[in-house]
């Protein structure tokens, strides 16, 4: 369940960033959302890959009660990222960042819960490159918040 929830996140993430990549003023923010998007594709055919290994569904179950007990579903709403779309260039990057940081936040979230309850020793090992690499990210957005 956790690649499951985690390429939803990241497929997310991949929208997010491919709007930040072309409407983002600062090279950092470019940089930062070209960033993500090539790690973020790797790592989706990677998961994507595991699981058909192991027999089972790359989608995710969107079924609350399935959730519960992982963190819950995403929490970025389709209508927040297409607000990027549409947004006004001055709001553009704040808005960005702190719809991004909530969202990689979300993975953090994720991979902790498989760290602490999941059994897979592969994913376990995954997880924690998660883990670190979205904090990594979340502290970049909160420099590029504070300006």
């Amino acid at each position: 369940m956790f690649l499951q929830m985690l390429i939803d996140n990241q497929q997310q993430g991949q929208q997010m960033a491919q709007i930040a990549a072309k409407r983002a003023g600062r090279p950092e923010v470019v940089e930062l959302a070209k960033a993500v998007q090539v790690t973020q594709a790797d790592e989706i055919r990677m998961m994507t890959n595991w699981l058909t290994e192991w027999g089972k569904p790359a989608t995710l179950d969107e079924r609350t009660s399935l959730h519960a007990d992982h963190g819950g579903l995403p929490a970025t709403s389709e209508k927040e990222i297409a607000a990027l779309k549409t947004m006004k260039k001055a709001q553009f990057e704040t808005a960005f960042l702190n719809l991004f940081l909530g969202h990689q936040h979300n993975a953090v979230e994720f991979a902790q819960l498989e760290l602490s309850k999941g059994g897979n020793e592969q994913a376990k090992a995954f997880a924690e490159r998660v883990k670190q690499s979205r904090s990594d990210q979340v502290q970049q957005m909160l420099k590029l918040l504070a300006g």
